[in-house]
């Protein structure tokens, strides 16, 4: 079975609240997406200090062809012995990755978030030139993701 190492080790619970991430990140001089705006008051952020270990996985090295949706990619990365990142990874994640090279997307497997639309959405971290912005990715069932996507995923405890 193929196996994943750990990418990066991401601390939650230094930012108590939603707003607390919004503020660090505008004060880091980063940039908050339209969407990510809309979803980031809606995630829940932990109280104490906890780190939770990152793997990143394209949907390529999932052993896709092609694209996949995001239930396929979650499925897949399961069997791999990864799971979905708590919410809070995403702001947590554009605050810690100031190496992220420029052109760099990420998308991070989480439980999908409701924009005000009502269309789900997860977080993705990007670097444009020299912005760093807390964006989102669409996550709906007609939603395909291309073979070199790059997904962050949780390291399972199990």
């Amino acid at each position: 079975m193929k196996t994943f190492s750990t990418w990066k080790t991401v601390a939650l619970g230094l930012n108590e609240s939603p707003e607390a991430y919004a503020n660090s990140i505008d004060a880091a001089g980063m940039d908050i997406g339209m969407w990510a705006a809309q979803i980031l008051p809606k995630i829940a952020c932990a109280q104490k200090g906890t780190e939770v270990e990152l793997v990143c996985a394209s949907v390529k090295n999932l052993g896709f062809k092609d694209f996949a949706t995001f239930v396929e990619i979650t499925e897949r990365a399961e069997e791999f012995g990864l799971g979905l990142c708590p919410a809070e990874v995403g702001p947590a994640l554009r605050l810690q990755f100031a190496e992220q090279k420029k052109g760099d997307w990420r998308v991070l497997a989480m439980d999908p978030v409701p924009d005000a639309g009502g269309n789900t959405k997860v977080f993705a971290v990007e670097r444009y030139e020299d912005r760093f912005s807390l964006g989102t990715a669409a996550v709906n069932p007609e939603a395909r993701f291309g073979h070199d996507c790059v997904w962050v995923f949780a390291r399972s405890n199990s």
